[in-house]
């Protein structure tokens, strides 16, 4: 009798032990769902947590600047501008060299389409981002507001690299509609191959994704265009797509 009572007793300890487990197991599971579909959860325990995402899209990019900066009087380059006024002349005209030949198609501004938004916006369908381009001396209000041109970058029209970033979690702000559109949560899904469209001043440029890297720090200016965000909430590691302008 006593042996049976025993054998119940382990059979109940087993039973109430992979209940409390599958308890805990759930919980977790709805937690991180919770935490990664509404990150602005995480802001409300952790105050910190948008300075320190600020600091890692922000707070590198100085030193990025200047290295850049430095590359280009290396290369005895300027940040320049195409004059809009003179595309149609440059398109005329006929290179004796292949090498200047290649860099004129390279930069030569796609045609004005009237039917496309006003604005500057990113499109990159793969991870349902649809985007307006902000810009702005204050990087903190800008990524407030969504995607940030890093100023003392290029832009489409002219011959410098341009440099996009945003959050990665969202402002604790922002609505979900901004998340889905405005956030480059998704942005590691990306690969190599895959395509970004710009629109800008209503001409549409195409880059593709030739590099994707993870680190502190951009490793490569040749690009025509890097877009980077921030991998954790606490961490000094950004993710860094590097594109090539391909029409």
């Amino acid at each position: 009798m006593s042996k049976k009572i025993t054998e119940k007793r382990k059979i109940n300890f087993i039973a109430n032990s992979y209940l409390v487990i599958g308890v805990f197991l759930v919980a977790l599971g709805t937690i991180i769902i919770i935490l990664a579909r509404y990150p602005q959860v995480w802001y409300a325990m952790e105050i910190n947590t948008v300075e320190n995402e600020f600091a890692t899209l922000t707070s590198p990019i100085e030193e990025d600047i200047r290295e850049y900066r430095e590359l280009l009087r290396d290369r005895g380059d300027e940040l320049e501008e195409i004059d809009l006024e003179e595309e149609e002349e440059e398109e005329e005209i006929e290179d004796k060299h292949e090498e200047d030949k290649v860099e004129l198609e390279k930069h030569t501004l796609p045609k004005l389409d009237f039917s496309l938004p006003a604005g500057n916006h990113v499109y990159i369908k793969k991870i349902g981002v649809e985007g307006r381009i902000y810009e702005g001396e204050n990087p903190d209000e800008v990524l407030e507001k969504g995607i940030w041109r890093v100023n003392d970058f290029g832009t489409p029209e002219d011959k410098n690299l341009m440099i996009l970033s945003s959050h990665r979690f969202g402002h604790f702000s922002w609505t979900q509609e901004q998340r889905e559109n405005q956030s480059f949560f998704h942005l590691p899904s990306t690969r190599v191959g895959d395509k970004i469209e710009i629109v800008w001043n209503q001409r549409k440029y195409i880059y593709e994704i030739y590099k994707a890297q993870e680190g502190e720090r951009i490793t490569d200016y040749d690009a025509d265009l890097i877009l980077y965000t921030c991998k954790l909430y606490n961490s000094p590691i950004r993710i860094f797509r590097y594109a090539q302008r391909i029409n």
